[in-house]
């Protein structure tokens, strides 16, 4: 996924290159084993799912946060036919976005800036036209109401995400239709989770349930479409290594009474964490 988005980056920063001979066979042809550049646009609609009582309605304004909107825009790429992962994968599209997240109404938990990398491919063909794509995004939403913690009327029961940047998660499926070689539309539904981590206190996080609709443009002529090819795949081990690290802060109970009822206090400072996952895997067969 790192050496995806290392990519995409190059290809941000100017690297496209305009092959062609006329107008009508012109391609954008990306470097580094990449190809089918295309840009997304769309707006996201969402259920704000009252998962903490901030959200039902107990917050200073008395208001219930319900719903939620996002315009976003994206570029996307896929791996090139004559590559590997190209032949074994030849519907799945990487890239990046960024859009704007606004709830309703803003004066509980704000609203926020996205950017995120995205990841999908076809679950389905339905016809020619129509496809069934799932997609996942992972990032950071940066901008939320949060309250001074080191403020002398700072009250962690009415701080609704507790850090101003969160993580951004969202899975969704769609339908896509392609209106013309370059044209598409898509829409669907879809789950989005937006949380701190634990990286600060408190950590309520908010949950939506939404719709997405937009609509795609092709920089160049498509790859057309292909069957995946896997005459060159070889059985063989193969490692998934991941390391990860963070910080987070803590709450503790200051009385052991268990009828104690005057709330939680937070742990001075934040704590380092780190972790190492490796994970061994042979590959048997491959797929059609």
């Amino acid at each position: 996924m790192k050496s995806n988005i290392i990519l995409l980056l190059s290809v941000l920063c100017g690297s496209l290159s305009v092959m062609g001979h006329n107008a009508d066979s012109v391609s954008v042809r990306c470097p580094l084993g990449v190809s089918d550049a295309t840009v997304n646009a769309g707006l996201r609609g969402t259920y704000v799912m009252p998962t903490n009582h901030l959200l039902r309605g107990d917050n200073p304004g008395g208001c219930r946060v319900s719903a939620g909107v996002a315009p976003f825009v994206e570029f996307s790429v896929r791996n090139a036919p004559d590559t590997r992962y190209g032949r074994w994968y030849p519907s799945a599209y990487q890239g990046i976005g960024a859009g704007l997240q606004f709830t309703l109404p803003d004066k509980v938990v704000g609203s926020s800036a996205l950017l995120y990398a995205f990841q999908g491919a076809t679950l389905a063909r339905v016809s020619s036209r129509l496809t069934l794509d799932y997609e996942w995004n992972f990032g950071a939403a940066m901008g939320w109401k949060s309250y001074d913690h080191d403020a002398s009327d700072y009250n962690r029961e009415e701080d609704a995400v507790g850090s101003s940047a969160t993580a951004y998660i969202n899975l969704g499926v769609y339908l896509r239709y392609r209106l013309s070689d370059r044209l598409g539309i898509f829409g669907g539904a879809e789950i989005t989770h937006f949380s701190n981590g634990n990286t600060s206190d408190p950590n309520p996080g908010i949950n939506m349930l939404g719709a997405r609709l937009g609509i795609s443009y092709a920089l160049g002529a498509p790859s057309p479409l292909r069957r995946a090819d896997w005459s060159d795949f070889e059985p063989g081990m193969v490692y998934d290594i991941a390391a990860y690290g963070a910080w987070r802060r803590w709450t503790y109970n200051p009385n052991t009474d268990p009828s104690y009822d005057g709330g939680v206090m937070l742990v001075p400072g934040k704590f380092a964490v780190a972790g190492l996952c490796i994970n061994p895997m042979y590959r048997v067969t491959s797929v059609s």
